[in-house]
């Protein structure tokens, strides 16, 4: 693009030259170029070869709020309080002329009155009139402050990210949108699976042994690609000693410099399926252990009221009996629920004392002999 810029103005300029003057033609020419300079919008400073500003363009007045009396005819180092004197920049503009040198992308970061911080890159070149013999250094200043702020920022945020990923406490993996091809996983996958970095990378999803059902996980794949977004509670995966685990698995898809990616965050969950389980099986028991001494209960007082005329004295205080026994169990049981979830809580202190266990196991065989009076219990002694 430079160089179709140059060609242009050259062209510009030869057909200015054309068929005038030469005086006539070098005011216009000179018309041109500053018309051409004042619409750069990154400052411009032309220097002699003492380093004193000759001019500059509104640019550089408009950013760093100066004026051209104030600058003009001025050392660059001494403009402004001497914001300009770098000894570095100093060393390479004094080399430009004497050694027909130039440089590019000279980077400054200082802290400039009225505009504060700022980051400069700088470039300057020798300008030779060979008709004048003069020479004069051009400098040409542009602002990359947000640009290297923007970089800094992408910087921290991929440190950031990098940190998070590496001790994230869930396994991540990252696809290739379009491939599947593992790009990275963390290390809390590789200890979850058993599998290194090196077995993962640049295979398939359905590729590493940890996935069993292949045609399941390239369906899923489809999906993930349709969608955008797929989750599963319980996906069974395989370790590399062989342990069967239970994981969470939720995919979502997201673009990352113009092209599509991956995050797959796996947890395992097997230790909380199978409390799930034991719950459930606890559930169950003690539903179970409550029935039958409410259908006790219940059974004992509906047949009192019912047949109450037709029942003895004795057969009503048997069945008034049972019902108590039944309700001491009920009561009994429903405080071990509360003791068991005290300590869950870990509100629960336990005392410990010796006991005789005869004593134990005569209450449990009294209660069962009471609540299962159709069968028969054999004691010993």
């Amino acid at each position: 693009m430079a160089s179709s810029m140059r060609k242009l103005i050259t062209e510009d300029i030869q057909g200015l030259l054309k068929g005038k003057r030469p005086a006539q033609a070098l005011r216009e020419t000179l018309r041109y170029v500053q018309s051409i300079i004042a619409t750069i919008r990154d400052p411009l400073v032309v220097l002699d070869d003492s380093l004193r500003v000759i001019s500059a363009n509104q640019s550089f007045y408009d950013i760093f709020l100066v004026r051209p009396e104030d600058t003009e005819g001025n050392l660059i180092y001494e403009l402004n309080g001497g914001q300009w004197n770098i000894p570095r920049l100093r060393e390479l503009l004094e080399e430009v002329l004497p050694k027909n040198t130039s440089f590019n992308d000279f980077e400054i970061d200082h802290d400039f009155p009225g505009i504060g911080r700022r980051v400069m890159m700088l470039n300057a070149r020798r300008i030779y009139s060979k008709g004048h013999k003069t020479q004069r250094i051009l400098l040409g200043i542009e602002d990359i402050t947000e640009r290297k702020f923007m970089e800094q920022e992408i910087v921290a945020s991929e440190v950031r990210y990098r940190r998070l990923f590496e001790t994230a406490q869930d396994g991540i993996l990252i696809l290739d949108g379009e491939t599947a091809q593992i790009e990275d996983v963390n290390p809390f996958l590789v200890d979850m699976l058993g599998f290194s970095r090196q077995e993962l990378a640049g295979k398939k999803l359905w590729e590493i042994g940890a996935v069993k059902d292949i045609e399941a996980s390239q369906k899923a794949f489809k999906k993930l690609q349709d969608r955008q977004y797929i989750r599963y509670e319980d996906l069974p995966l395989e370790t590399r000693a062989g342990k069967q685990i239970q994981v969470e698995f939720v995919s979502n898809v997201y673009p990352v410099n113009g092209r599509k990616v991956i995050q797959c965050n796996i947890r395992d969950v097997t230790e909380r399926k199978k409390l799930e389980q034991l719950k459930d099986e606890f559930i169950g028991m003690v539903s179970h252990e409550l029935s039958s001494p409410l259908t006790v209960i219940t059974g004992s007082l509906n047949t009192v009221l019912s047949g109450g005329e037709q029942l003895s004295r004795d057969e009503v205080h048997q069945l008034l009996q049972n019902a108590a026994s039944s309700a001491d169990n009920l009561s009994h049981l429903l405080g071990n629920l509360l003791e068991l979830s005290r300590a869950q809580a870990e509100r629960l202190f336990l005392h410990t004392e010796l006991i005789k266990i005869d004593g134990v196991v005569g209450n449990a065989v009294e209660r069962i002999t009471e609540q299962y009076t159709t069968h028969e219990i054999w004691r010993s002694g």
